[in-house]
């Protein structure tokens, strides 16, 4: 036998079976399996997520933001909760919020459920909160918004987003504070 094919047959054996012995040891990882929300969690926390604030008609005054809420059960359930009840949204000039709200909007089931949306962290409700056209003027240049879940049943949870900047700068270049548009050379 020649000696090459004989050294050739011994490391692709001695390499072909180590490099196949080669595995990993011990228990294999599994994903995480996250059951269903259990009957009785609570919603104790409340995440309230908001975007800016927007023109929705082209008037050239804010008048809208999109809002996200996600309620947590902190001790029993790591997803965001799917639960009935009622969700208040109230707009505070920045600063006054012992005052009356600007606005406050109710969404109550069934209407609450139809907010619901099912997300890779469980559940969150979506919301397009918007100042009506027939409503005073804003004229704060920020606005803090509070929001309740109040739960058909336990207590109710809370959450404050202070300092959402509100001001359009085409309505404090070209509005005059009731969002009359000013002609310039007009007194």
């Amino acid at each position: 036998m020649n000696k090459t094919l004989f050294l050739s047959c011994c490391l692709f054996g001695i390499f072909g079976f180590g490099v196949a012995g080669c595995v990993a040891d011990g228990p294999t990882r599994r994903a995480n399996h996250v059951g269903k929300q259990p009957r009785g969690a609570q919603a104790t926390v409340l995440l309230l997520n908001l975007g800016p604030a927007t023109d929705s008609d082209g008037d050239g005054v804010v008048d809208t933001v999109m809002a996200s809420v996600h309620l947590f059960d902190e001790m029993a359930y790591p997803l965001s909760l799917n639960m009935p009840g009622t969700i208040t949204f109230q707009a505070f000039q920045s600063g006054h919020t012992k005052a009356d709200p600007i606005q406050t909007w109710t969404y109550a089931d069934p209407e609450l459920a139809k907010h619901a949306y099912r997300v890779e962290v469980g559940t969150v409700y979506r919301f397009r909160l918007m100042i009506p056209t027939d409503a005073e003027a804003v004229t704060a240049k920020a606005l803090t918004f509070h929001c309740t879940f109040t739960p058909d049943h336990g207590n109710a949870v809370q959450a404050w987003h202070r300092d959402l900047r509100w001001a359009s700068p085409a309505r404090s270049s070209s509005h005059d504070l009731h969002g009359d548009r000013v002609l310039a050379g007009q007194y």
